[in-house]
């Protein structure tokens, strides 16, 4: 889905700086209150 393949792009493109999981702890939150903000629109 739209999410992960986000997550992979930014793992790549910081490899070796921070892995898939670090990303995905951080942009989680966010995509959850962005979908959130979509429906209330």
């Amino acid at each position: 889905d739209r999410e992960r393949e986000i997550i992979e792009r930014l793992a790549n493109k910081l490899a070796g700086k921070l892995d898939k999981d670090d990303i995905a702890s951080i942009f989680g939150p966010v995509y959850k209150i962005s979908k959130r903000l979509q429906k209330n629109k």
